[in-house]
C-alpha cells in the first residue's frame, strides 16, 4: 500500500504525558484517602505504608517504560483509593449514628426513670432530671457517668417497692401499685436495661431517619455545624403533640438537605483536587495556571456551584492542552523521522504545519517528488501522499510517478520502524495500492529557505515545552 494513507498516530510523548497525569490523578485520590483517615480516627503507619507502597509501584512502571501497565493501573488504584475514602467516611457517620442513638437512649431511659419514680411518689434528684436534657448533647466520653446517675435513680425506683422499701405515697393509684408489684415481685432483681425494654417505645421511624441525618452532618461537617444541628434537636425533648411533629418535620429537612451538601462537597473537593493535580502534570502555561487558580481558591471553603464551574473548566482546559500536546508531539515525531530518512526538514517546519493544516516536504535524491502531510490541528489523523511537481525538471509519466510511489513505500516502512524504536506507533486507517490514482501535481516551492537550520534527526522530543 504505497499510495495516499489515513493515518493514525501515537507518538512517546504522547503516551508518557498521558502516563504523567493518571499517575498525578492516583496521588490525588490517594492524598484524599489520607485526609479521611486524619479526620476520622488517624492515619495509621500501615495504612500509611500501604498507600505509599501503590504510589511507589506506580513510579516503577513508569521508570520502566511499562506504559500500558501504567495507563490500566493508575485509574484502577485511584478508583481504589476513592473507595476506600468512601468506606472511612461511610464508617464514621455510622459510628456517630451508633453515638447518637447511644444519646437517645440514654435521654430515653433518664426520662422513663424519672416518669416512674414521680409516679411511685418518690423524690426525683436534680442530677438525674440533668440526665435528658445533658444526653442529647454531651460528648461520647462523657455517657458512662450520665448512664450511673440513670443507673443510681433506677436503684432508688426498686428499692422502694421492695417490702420495707419505704413509703411510696398515700392514696396510690392502681397503676403505681401495678408498676411496684412488677418491679418488686421477681426473687431476681429486674434489670435497667430489661426494665426500660417494656417502658420505653421504640424510636419512631422520624426520629431514626434524623439521627442518620444528624450523624452524617457530625461526620462530615464541622464542629460548629454539627452544634448547631445537635442544639436545634435538643428543644426538641420536652415538646410533644403536633408541634413536636412539625418542628421534627422541619429539623430532618434542613439535616437531611445538609447531609446531602456535605456529601456532594466532599466528592466535588476530592474531583477538583484530582482536576488540580492532573492540569499539574500536563505542564502547560494554561494548565498550571488554572491549577495554581484552583488552590488558590481553597476547595474546601467553596460553596458546590463554584466548584462545579472549576471542574467543568478545568475539563475543558486539559482536554485542550492535551490535545495541544498530543498534536506537538505527533507532528515533531513525524518530521523527526522523516528528517532521520534524509528528507528535507526545515527548522519551523512544524509551525507551519499546525497553521496551514498542510504541509510539503522534498524528497530526497530528486526535485520533482516530495510528501505532502495533511492534518487537522489536533493532528489525530494525518493523511500521508506522493506529490509530483507541477514544472518538473524532467518529463513525469505513470511510470515514474508508480516507481517513486514504490520508493515512498519503503520509506514509509523504515518512517513506522523508527517511531516504533522510540516508543510510539503508526496505524493505518485507509491506503490506496500504488498506481491506482494518479500522483497529485502541486506548486514546489522555488527552494528551501537559505539559511533555515535543519532540525534534530532524531524522532525523539523530550520537552514540548
Amino acid at each position: 500500500m504505497s499510495g495516499p494513507k489515513v493515518v493514525r498516530i501515537v507518538t512517546r510523548e504522547e503516551i508518557e504525558a498521558i502516563c504523567r497525569r493518571e499517575i498525578a490523578i492516583a496521588e490525588a485520590a490517594a492524598e484524599a484517602l489520607r485526609q479521611a483517615h486524619r479526620r476520622h480516627g488517624g492515619l495509621g503507619a500501615e495504612t500509611e505504608r500501604a498507600i505509599a507502597e501503590s504510589a511507589r509501584r506506580l513510579a516503577d512502571l513508569f521508570g520502566a517504560e511499562r506504559h500500558l501497565d501504567v495507563q490500566k493501573q493508575a485509574p484502577q488504584m485511584a478508583a481504589f483509593f476513592r473507595s476506600e475514602t468512601e468506606r472511612v467516611e461511610r464508617e464514621a457517620v455510622a459510628a456517630a449514628e451508633a453515638a447518637r442513638s447511644r444519646r437517645r437512649r440514654v435521654a430515653d431511659a433518664a426520662r422513663s426513670v424519672c416518669a416512674a419514680l414521680e409516679a411511685a411518689g418518690r423524690p426525683v434528684a436534680e442530677p438525674l432530671r440533668g440526665v435528658t436534657a445533658r444526653a442529647l448533647v454531651a460528648p461520647e466520653h462523657e455517657l458512662d457517668d450520665l448512664q450511673a446517675v440513670i443507673d443510681a435513680g433506677f436503684r432508688g425506683l426498686v428499692a422502694a417497692s421492695r417490702p420495707g422499701g419505704g413509703d411510696i405515697g398515700t392514696g396510690t393509684r392502681a397503676e403505681t401499685r401495678a408498676l411496684a408489684a412488677r418491679l418488686g415481685a421477681q426473687e431476681t432483681p429486674d434489670t435497667l436495661a430489661a426494665w426500660l425494654a417494656r417502658q420505653t417505645p421504640a424510636p419512631s421511624p422520624a426520629d431514626a431517619r434524623l439521627d442518620t441525618a444528624l450523624a452524617a452532618v457530625e461526620a462530615l461537617g464541622d464542629a460548629e455545624l454539627a452544634a448547631t444541628y445537635t442544639a436545634r434537636a435538643a428543644t426538641l425533648d420536652g415538646v410533644g403533640g403536633e408541634r413536636r411533629a412539625l418542628l421534627l418535620d422541619s429539623l430532618l429537612l434542613d439535616a437531611s438537605r445538609e447531609a446531602k451538601r456535605l456529601r456532594d462537597a466532599r466528592e466535588l473537593r476530592a474531583r477538583l483536587c484530582e482536576a488540580a493535580a492532573g492540569l499539574d502534570a500536563l505542564g502547560t502555561q494554561a494548565a498550571l495556571a488554572l491549577a495554581a487558580r484552583i488552590r488558590q481558591a481553597r476547595p474546601d471553603a467553596l460553596a458546590n456551584e463554584d466548584m462545579e464551574h472549576l471542574l467543568a473548566e478545568a475539563a475543558t482546559v486539559a482536554e485542550r492542552e492535551t490535545s495541544a500536546i498530543a498534536a506537538a508531539a505527533r507532528r515533531h515525531a513525524v518530521l523527526g523521522a522523516l528528517a532521520a530518512l534524509g528528507y528535507e526538514v526545515r527548522e519551523g517546519m512544524a509551525t507551519v504545519w499546525e497553521r496551514d493544516g498542510r504541509l510539503l516536504i522534498r524528497k530526497p535524491g530528486t526535485a520533482d517528488y516530495g510528501v505532502e502531510l495533511g492534518a487537522p490541528a489536533d493532528a489525530s489523523r494525518m493523511q500521508v501522499r506522493l506529490v509530483g511537481a507541477d514544472r518538473p525538471s524532467a518529463p513525469r509519466t505513470a511510470g515514474r510517478d508508480r516507481d517513486q510511489e514504490v520508493s515512498w513505500c519503503a520509506d514509509f516502512a523504515r518512517l513506522r520502524d523508527i517511531l516504533s524504536e522510540d516508543g510510539g506507533d503508526i496505524a493505518i486507517d485507509r491506503a490506496v495500492e500504488a498506481g491506482a490514482q494518479p500522483v497529485k501535481t502541486v506548486a514546489f516551492p522555488n527552494s528551501a529557505n537559505e539559511g533555515a537550520r535543519d532540525v534534530e534527526t532524531s524522532p525523539r522530543l523530550r520537552t514540548l515545552r
